[in-house]
């Protein structure tokens, strides 16, 4: 209810946001950071990033500071918009954050499911052993499980998340 306000994170032409979540403690919004690609020659080379921004209130948002946990991989030329990976989604609770998403490459082209896990919202860490294939299924398995307070116990939950979450705890 009530009046919206619309706040911009990050450059329009570079960032997306795709996700936001309410932690206990702050928001996180996540998405991707496309770099400032002007022409398809930049496409072989150039990187994208995961994007991370944080907010106590919903008003004042700090975007978080890149790491190597961030990368994303490569852009794909999709003779149109180019796709490249990035956090598509993330979900928070008294754990800390989790997000999914995925990591492209140009060679040889495709995505691969990726997650990555947060106590803070701040400090990132991609979680290890989530391949191609089964994986996407796993990866919804997972980020519904999370939803649950028994994540740890829960039944679909793959060993790679239980053991990020473990450290988290």
């Amino acid at each position: 209810g009530g009046a919206w306000e619309r706040f911009t994170l990050g450059d329009a032409g570079s960032t997306r946001v795709s996700a936001v979540a309410w932690d206990g403690r702050q928001f996180a919004a996540v998405g991707e950071d496309r770099g400032r690609i002007t022409d398809g020659k930049q496409l072989a080379t150039a990187k994208a990033r995961a994007a991370v921004w944080t907010s106590p209130d919903g008003r004042t948002w700090a975007r978080v500071p890149h790491t190597a946990a961030l990368d994303v991989g490569g852009f794909i030329d999709t003779m149109e918009d180019p796709a490249t990976g990035g956090m598509r989604d993330v979900m928070g609770g008294s754990y800390g954050l989790v997000a999914v998403g995925s990591v492209c490459s140009n060679k040889p082209v495709g995505c691969k499911p990726a997650a990555w896990t947060s106590a803070d919202g701040t400090t990132w860490e991609r979680v290890a052993g989530i391949t191609q294939g089964p994986a996407i299924a796993q990866k919804r398995k997972d980020f519904r499980a999370i939803l649950s307070p028994l994540t740890m116990d829960h039944e679909e939950t793959s060993t790679e998340v239980k053991d990020a979450l473990k450290k988290m705890t």
